[in-house]
């Protein structure tokens, strides 16, 4: 036989639902004990994999900053083996699948160790003083401390808006699409163009350096504008057909849709944080990073008591994407003390050409919301004109001559290394 048991709660507490179903515990047998102690270990488990995420990525980073790619590259192959091995077991619950998840997460670790040792770096114990003169462990700090600007924001969000009934769901929801569909784009460029960058800097090849992050930069802005664009257009109507089930009211779609649009704004810091900041670590640049980084998290709480009085959880994403805009600036007039000035009158130019693209998309998206509002609105109907501003989108960048342009430059880059 097979149970379902679907246990809902009123402010994000544990507590049950004012509206629950008459003669609830006739139907339902639990132990509270039981229940609690599944709640501790679950909580136990889901924190192991949080620091064992961290850790992962700080000696991702370190390596990469030391041009070790192939290991790096190849990291998630262990945790993708165990977690599809663990599909095929059978009456598998969920605590062994977190016990497998933080298993995985762990073989990222372990797969790295044998390189971040060999360049002379060390989890616990001491390390040698010619190793200690030239940074050391410090540049793991430093990287750490870097990397966590935007999973400790969402937490500081998160511990504001608690008092507002179902508001940390709806940023935990919107919060997740947004750093789940971002680092799909944003970890794929970086292990593709990290390469050339350390090899080309290492090598004093500055012209090329800034080549190839202006066709970084054309890039990414052609990927997130549509995705933006997307988000703020069809956002509601995507989420209203992932997550609009049950309890998940048509309240709680509006809101977290708004919310997913306004920290999707906050791409351009995302970007810097998971892929500039690396060019700043090769040349030892880490006061930027780190200073901007403890500066955005010491603003967040003091922005985020004014912003929860006046606009709740809205406002208070809002002061995120803000405070990582600002950040991304930083970044930006920082690396042109490394590259040299990189905004010339040619990204400028492909910039604009995309630019158009999306003015292209977003008047096909207005057409559709004046003739035929049912198809936006629609539960699945959106999809037509989605695919529609897609379209219009991919036919101005190909007649303005951007897709031609950015695949003969990605060839050229190709060629080159």
């Amino acid at each position: 036989n097979i149970y379902g048991i679907e246990i809902k709660s009123d402010a994000d507490t544990y507590t049950r639902l004012a509206k629950q179903v008459k003669y609830y515990n006739l139907y339902i047998k639990i132990n509270p004990k039981s229940l609690i102690s599944y709640l501790k270990i679950t909580i136990f488990i889901q924190k192991l994999i949080f620091n064992h995420i961290i850790i992962a990525y700080i000696i991702s980073g370190v390596l990469q900053n030391k041009r070790v790619f192939f290991i790096t590259s190849i990291m998630s192959l262990p945790f993708n083996v165990i977690i599809i091995a663990s599909l095929f077991v059978k009456n598998i619950d969920i605590i062994t699948v977190g016990i497998v998840t933080t298993i995985g997460w762990f073989l990222h670790i372990a797969i790295q160790l044998p390189s971040f040792y060999k360049k002379g770096y060390r989890l616990f114990g001491a390390v040698t003083d010619e190793f200690r003169s030239k940074g050391g462990n410090s540049e793991a700090l430093y990287i750490f401390i870097s990397n966590m600007m935007f999973q400790v924001c969402f937490l500081i969000d998160k511990a504001f808006v608690s008092a507002e009934n179902g508001a940390v769901t709806t940023i935990n929801y919107a919060s997740n699409l947004f750093i789940t569909i971002s680092s799909v784009f944003v970890v794929a460029m970086s292990n593709v163009v990290f390469p050339a960058i350390s090899k080309n800097y290492e090598e004093g090849n500055i012209d090329y350096l800034r080549g190839l992050l202006q066709y970084i930069i054309s890039i990414m802005f052609a990927i997130f504008l549509p995705f933006i664009l997307t988000v703020i257009c069809f956002g509601e109507s995507i989420i209203r057909l992932v997550y609009e089930h049950g309890e998940f009211t048509p309240q709680h779609t509006r809101i977290t849709a708004l919310l997913f649009a306004i920290y999707t704004l906050g791409a351009l810091g995302y970007v810097c944080q998971e892929l500039f900041n690396k060019i700043l670590y090769l040349d030892s640049r880490y006061a930027c990073t780190v200073t901007g980084t403890l500066a955005v998290i010491g603003l967040k709480p003091l922005v985020n008591m004014f912003a929860v009085r006046h606009g709740g959880a809205v406002a208070v994403s809002a002061a995120t994407t803000v405070l990582l805009t600002l950040y991304a600036v930083n970044v930006a007039l920082t690396m042109k003390k490394v590259t040299g000035s990189y905004a010339d009158r040619s990204l400028l130019s492909t910039l604009l050409r995309i630019t158009l693209g999306g003015a292209a998309a977003a008047a096909v998206f207005a057409l559709f919301k004046i003739f035929a509002p049912r198809l936006t609105g629609g539960r699945i109907t959106f999809v037509i004109p989605l695919l529609c501003c897609g379209a219009a989108y991919l036919a101005a960048l190909y007649l303005t001559g951007t897709i031609k342009y950015l695949l003969k430059k990605g060839a050229a880059e190709r060629a080159e290394n």
